[in-house]
């Protein structure tokens, strides 16, 4: 069976002066994904039951406290929650499940810890029903780009960045999927039918010379039929930037994550009156985060993670970034 096509609906988690967060709903496949879990209060439960893969910059508190939320709400539930982050996530794992006392705890869920150190992945598996005492370590690599894990058409990368510690960048997209032709489609005469859907099916499958489709009154050729009246489309494309030091080394490395993505959602906690505080902190300022914005050649660009020290007064950051 051919998977379908997945869209990507993203939205910051708190305001964009609050917490690190991002939600990005997988339409089509029934689940999310959460990049950072600070203070995640604002997620239902009904939205975090269904959030497979948790993606973690960094566990520093702004970033991290919200997983105690995740772990109480899913427990007894027969699942299993990847999450991913930087050298050190497996021993914050640990210290979560070993701060609590599991001595009635008797099923799932089961999280799985993917620690990334250069190329290298640690996955360590912490099930519920043994109290979340730990498997052994396994070892696998990333993929190209930085590829961490690809869930039928969706994929993620990451990329490392500076925070005074390593901090990961991450990018969130699908795969090219068939569209219709309408104009090809008219040419040839053809009217809407079931025969659409098969062709697409056909098409993200691979046709071969033994397939065929009937459309219209003619018996076609799949492969044929394909070239005539199917377009591929680019998927979607997320990219997700926050705490990190700006520099060169910085806006090259955000302009390959991020190249072409739909939406760029970046920290900028300062503005550049601040730079030098910025710098000190390891954070951007509005400023920067547009000119990695337009280093990548994003479609749109939206701030969060804005410092508190401005009273909720973020125009002046907008429109800096602008």
């Amino acid at each position: 069976m051919v998977a379908r096509r997945v869209r990507l609906i993203p939205r910051l988690v708190n305001r964009k002066d609050a917490d690190p967060g991002l939600l990005v709903e997988l339409d089509g496949a029934g689940r999310f994904y959460l990049f950072d879990c600070g203070n995640i209060e604002r997620i239902s439960k009904h939205d975090l039951l269904r959030t497979s893969h948790l993606f973690v910059t960094h566990t520093h508190i702004d970033h991290w406290i919200g997983f105690d939320r995740l772990l109480r709400l899913s427990l007894g539930e027969p699942r299993e929650i990847n999450v991913f982050g930087p050298p050190g996530l497996l021993d914050n794992l640990a210290g979560k499940f070993a701060g609590y006392l599991w001595n009635l705890q008797e099923a799932g869920p089961d999280f799985v810890g993917h620690e990334i150190d250069g190329q290298v992945i640690r996955s360590r598996r912490f099930p519920g029903a043994r109290q979340f005492r730990p498997d052994p370590i396994e070892e696998s690599t990333t993929g190209p780009e930085g590829l961490l894990c690809r869930d039928g058409t969706v994929r993620v990368r990451h990329a490392a960045l500076e925070h005074g510690t390593v901090t990961f960048g991450y990018c969130v997209d699908t795969d090219s999927f068939p569209a219709l032709d309408e104009a090809g489609m008219k040419q040839l005469g053809l009217r809407p039918g079931p025969w659409i859907a098969r062709l697409k099916d056909l098409a993200e499958a691979g046709a071969g010379p033994e397939d065929r489709v009937q459309a219209g009154d003619r018996d076609w050729p799949a492969t044929e039929l394909i070239e005539k009246v199917i377009r591929y489309k680019t998927g979607d494309r997320i990219a997700y930037v926050t705490d990190t030091l700006f520099n060169d080394r910085t806006r090259a490395t955000v302009a390959t994550l991020a190249h072409r993505a739909g939406t760029l959602f970046c920290e900028a906690n300062f503005r550049e009156e601040h730079a030098d505080r910025a710098r000190l902190t390891c954070h951007l300022t509005a400023r920067q985060a547009a000119e990695l914005a337009r280093a990548a050649e994003v479609e749109r660009l939206v701030l969060f993670h804005i410092s508190r020290k401005y009273m909720g007064d973020l125009a002046p950051s907008l429109d800096e970034a602008r």
